[in-house]
């Protein structure tokens, strides 16, 4: 009943907030994975920083809901909050975009490759019932 009576003092744009904030959560976690990511692949130092990142996003959107809301109303609130996550996420997808553009792609297998030089699996002939029997295949 408390619920219904919340829900329909509501702006008729305020349930959108919920939208934005998971949109723009998502380029924050996938910013911090991979963060992760690159502390097995590069350095564990990428794994403190994804900690250490992870703790100040949350720390602070839930420090400014808090403070705007003490000394502002609600709506207020819930609007800076959402701002500052736009804006970590603005953070997240420069970061991304600077993994993005110095990663170098995976090689594509040429002829000289190492890989060309393994002997090739043929399958011209199926075993015989033999070779089944005697488990040599």
């Amino acid at each position: 009943q408390q619920a219904l009576q919340q829900f329909q003092t509501m702006h008729s744009w305020e349930p959108l907030l919920g939208a934005w904030e998971r949109l723009a959560t998502l380029v924050v976690h996938l910013a911090l994975s991979v963060m992760v990511w690159l502390s097995f692949s590069r350095s564990a130092l990428w794994w403190w920083g994804a900690l250490a990142s992870h703790t100040l996003v949350n720390f602070s959107v839930v420090a400014v809901l808090r403070l705007v809301g003490h000394y502002s109303d609600r709506l207020t609130a819930m609007l800076v909050s959402e701002a500052l996550v736009g804006a970590w996420a603005v953070v997240a997808a420069g970061f991304l975009f600077l993994v993005a553009r110095k990663t170098r792609p995976l090689p594509h297998p040429t002829p000289d490759s190492p890989t060309s030089s393994l002997p090739e699996i043929s399958r011209e002939t199926e075993p015989s019932s033999q070779d089944l029997e005697s488990g040599s295949c």
